[in-house]
């Protein structure tokens, strides 16, 4: 994170605070267009993602493409999953663990939430989106295409899923406790296709 980072989120606490960090991502922005496809800006600017939740991330390293698929809205603008394909993806260990930990805690007591995101683009012209969550824990995702599409939900209750990061990292306790099913779990899963279309 170029802008929301770790530190701010968590030492912004009056308006004075926040309103330097947005006007500097709002010029930020205005760089960028005529760079990024008018599709990336356009999610930039998406209402409803704050407070969004993990339902489920992919990871075909194969083919080098992630999905990412959130739960997000209120009662207000309606619920709704955003559905974020990156392809020829790149994501860092590190990010990647992060990624696991934050999905497969989407269950538990404490489901950390979407605080940010931010849009760039890197020296060698990828698209990178950036996610921080409550209480400050971010990772990042560098692409050549990044598509997203939102599917309309009734309410912020998740499907019931075995693992919300099939094939991701390894974490050494899989249990409720840690927001995840344990491993010994018979809830079947359900394909990816098939849950992103019926929710």
């Amino acid at each position: 994170m170029k802008f929301f980072t770790s530190a701010w989120l968590r030492s912004a606490k009056h308006d004075r605070d926040y309103k330097p960090v947005f006007e500097s991502y709002s010029k930020h922005l205005e760089t960028l267009k005529g760079i990024l496809p008018d599709a990336a800006l356009a999610l930039a600017t998406l209402p409803g993602l704050d407070d969004g939740i993990i339902v489920e991330a992919s990871h075909d390293r194969e083919q080098a493409r992630l999905v990412l698929i959130l739960r997000c809205g209120d009662l207000q603008v309606g619920y709704f999953d955003l559905v974020l394909t990156y392809d020829d993806a790149e994501i860092s260990p590190i990010d990647e663990r992060i990624l696991a930990r934050l999905s497969r805690s989407s269950d538990g007591d404490w489901r950390p939430d979407i605080a940010y995101h931010e849009l760039n683009i890197t020296t060698t012209g990828r698209i990178e989106h950036s996610l921080i969550f409550h209480p400050g824990r971010s990772f990042s995702i560098r692409c050549c295409k990044l598509e997203w599409e939102k599917i309309h939900r009734p309410n912020q209750v998740l499907p019931p899923l075995l693992d919300r990061f099939p094939g991701g990292p390894a974490m050494k306790y899989l249990n409720v406790h840690h927001g995840c099913y344990s491993r010994g779990s018979r809830r079947a899963v359900v394909p990816m296709r098939r849950r992103i279309r019926n929710g």
